[in-house]
């Protein structure tokens, strides 16, 4: 009875071993016979930084969108109110508005854009080189 307790022991690490062979995350993830994975803290180090700025850089581009639709949306209310109105003061009143609107959606798109598609790169060259081990 032992023997078969055993060899169901040895089968169920082999096929753990297949199993982590099709959904490796890192280089060396080792199957001890306990059925625990551990990964070495070279993998370690690159798959978190693999996670942190893909967040980073998704968070980044969310971001940058809301910029975007939230800008569109204020130049759009404030151009539907200089269009309502008939009074020179408050016309320039809102043109300066929409003018001020657009100077800091500017620099915000200055800022983010780069950064973004900055951190993105970072991104996909940490994704190459864990591909590439």
């Amino acid at each position: 009875m032992n023997t078969e307790d055993e060899n169901v022991s040895n089968t169920l690490v082999v096929d753990e071993k297949r199993l982590v062979e099709g959904l490796k995350i890192g280089k060396e993830i080792i199957v001890e016979e306990s059925g625990k994975f551990t990964i070495s803290p070279q993998d370690w180090r690159e798959n978190l930084k693999l996670i942190f700025s893909g967040i980073l850089a998704g968070s980044l581009w969310i971001t940058l969108a809301s910029v975007v639709a939230f800008h569109f949306y204020t130049v759009s209310q404030l151009s539907y109110k200089l269009a309502e109105l008939k009074s020179a003061e408050q016309d320039t009143h809102i043109k300066d508005a929409i003018a001020a609107n657009n100077d800091a959606a500017k620099t915000l798109y200055a800022f983010l854009t780069p950064l973004a598609a900055g951190i993105t790169g970072y991104f996909f060259n940490v994704a190459k080189s864990e591909s590439g081990n």
